[in-house]
């Protein structure tokens, strides 16, 4: 959008997914490593919310002050429509970590 190039769009855009920053990711990733549990641990990550393909673009519209440039395109086979949340309850819990980072921030 920024470049002013086409994306593609899948669909009518309402598909949901979750989306995290990744120095989200990277924090987790630190304090796991900062925080041994005595020996290993499997954490989640994710964000509190899901968004939709028309919630991202529009987004990155506000955020780039530009208006996308859509290239519709047909749902791929087996794709999910609506991707659940990740809970991150046990790494919040167990390391204190949570995302800090919102789509339209990041």
């Amino acid at each position: 959008i920024a470049n002013d190039e086409p994306i593609q769009k899948f669909g009518d855009g309402t598909a949901t997914r979750t989306w995290i920053y990744i120095s989200d990711i990277v924090s987790a990733f630190l304090l796991a490593i900062q925080n041994p549990c005595g020996g290993f641990a499997e954490f989640n990550t994710g964000a509190p919310n899901s968004t939709t393909l028309n919630e991202l673009i529009s987004c990155a519209e506000r955020v780039t002050g530009k208006k996308a440039i859509i290239e519709q395109m047909e749902v791929p086979p087996g794709d999910a429509h609506t991707v659940g949340h990740p809970s991150y309850n046990l790494i919040k819990r167990t390391l204190g970590w949570v995302p800090k980072v919102s789509v339209e921030e990041g």
